[in-house]
């Protein structure tokens, strides 16, 4: 039989090979003679990181828990003025009702604000303009990471949320297309960060919707991952808010929230807009009564 003798073919290297190596070879070289100055740029991202840590631990700051900055009055001015109507004959219950619903969602979310173990300045039931600019906000709280911007809605039955951010709600055999409410609420953050820009106020603002019937089944197609962490329960605000701190580190103190909610509070006004806003609740609440 013949005999055939193994042939061993050496790979040519390839650019890229040459490139890497080139890379290693030069890495090596500049670790072996500037390793004081690699050691010293790992020293000041580990003290960095440690400080950072420090930062976020809070140790030194006596405030450690929310606490109500301002407390509007305009929704309960106006269910007075509407019962004041509803005694002249000029208004109907079902209209007091609807109100009346929508003060018990904001109380109540108002409750598990206050009563989170998290330092915060909360301000609720605030109307403000800013240029041309008018809003009806339910909350505004400001923390020493995040602003957040609240729209409370307190409806029966179940939520469905689709893609494009359309909202179903569904009580039994009943359905009801409803605007979305982070709609209006994006147009107070508008009057936000207007009045920000002026005063020169820097930081992240969030916008939220509270659905404050604990009881509801909030559903969330596919494609809806933008809203998970926009749209949440009342009992799920705490965790959720939460999450959100805990994705930043702390960039203000006391001092500074106080400024920036004294800040907003410049741009108040007394005018009576509740009822503009008030003709979008009667809607959602109209197969509660």
């Amino acid at each position: 039989m013949a005999k055939y003798n193994k042939r061993y073919y050496k790979r040519k290297p390839s650019a890229e090979d040459e490139i890497i190596g080139l890379v290693s070879v030069a890495s090596v070289f500049l670790l072996f003679y500037f390793w004081q100055y690699a050691l010293a740029i790992i020293i000041i991202l580990i003290l960095f990181k440690l400080i950072l840590f420090i930062n976020d631990c809070d140790i030194f700051s006596k405030f450690k828990e929310s606490k109500l900055y301002y407390q509007g009055d305009s929704g309960k001015k106006y269910l007075s003025q509407l019962e004041k109507e509803q005694q002249e004959g000029k208004n109907n219950q079902y209209n007091i009702n609807c109100l009346k619903k929508g003060l018990f969602g904001e109380n109540k979310v108002l409750y598990t604000l206050m009563h989170m173990e998290y330092p915060m300045y909360i301000m609720h039931d605030i109307k403000l303009q800013c240029k041309n600019n008018k809003a009806q906000i339910d909350f505004i709280v400001v923390t020493k990471k995040n602003i957040y911007i609240l729209e409370v809605k307190d409806l029966n039955g179940n939520i469905d949320i689709e893609d494009d951010g359309t909202i179903t709600r569904i009580s039994g055999k009943y359905k009801q297309g409803i605007k979305n409410p982070l709609t209006q609420n994006n147009d107070h953050v508008k009057v936000i960060k207007s009045i920000f820009k002026k005063e020169r106020i820097y930081g992240s603002i969030h916008s939220l919707l509270i659905f404050a019937n604990d009881s509801n089944y909030i559903r969330f197609k596919k494609g809806t991952n933008g809203y998970k962490n926009k749209i949440f329960r009342n009992d799920k605000l705490e965790e959720n808010m939460i999450k959100m701190e805990n994705k930043k580190h702390i960039i203000r103190q006391e001092k500074k929230m106080k400024y920036i909610c004294d800040s907003i509070l410049k741009y108040q006004i007394e005018e009576n807009i509740e009822k503009e806003y008030f003709i979008d609740d009667i809607r959602l609440y109209e197969n509660d009564y």
